[in-house]
């Protein structure tokens, strides 16, 4: 149990490290730096956690709060998504909980961009 603890504690790290690189991505989102209460962080917590933890309308609420007032284009989410993605990759999570993640950034994604249905 202590390992999948550290790997999604990783997961997260290292998808925030991604999108604060990206010289677009994270000024758009408010989150170019760490600070002491990391809200970008906070929200990857919630988004992976409550994904694993199958509670997905959860995880989705949270992130769409986080993300919603930020305004991404289409092409921002999905290099937010790809980073998170990539991170769950590199970090080796199973294939059922990478589909988890992408069906749950699909949903946020939906939620969040213009054109799209609200739920």
């Amino acid at each position: 149990m202590l390992s999948r603890l550290v790997d999604y504690r990783e997961l997260v790290e290292q998808a925030c490290r991604s999108i604060r690189a990206d010289p677009r991505l994270g000024p758009a989102i408010g989150v170019a730096r760490a600070t002491a209460r990391d809200p970008l962080k906070a929200a990857l917590t919630l988004l992976v956690g409550e994904t694993f933890a199958r509670r997905a309308e959860r995880a989705v609420a949270g992130f769409v709060a986080f993300i919603g007032p930020h305004r991404l284009s289409g092409d921002e989410y999905d290099r937010l998504a790809h980073y998170v993605l990539s991170a769950a990759l590199t970090r080796g999570v199973g294939p059922e909980r990478l589909i988890l993640i992408g069906a749950t950034l699909t949903t946020v994604r939906a939620a969040v961009l213009p054109g799209h249905a609200h739920r």
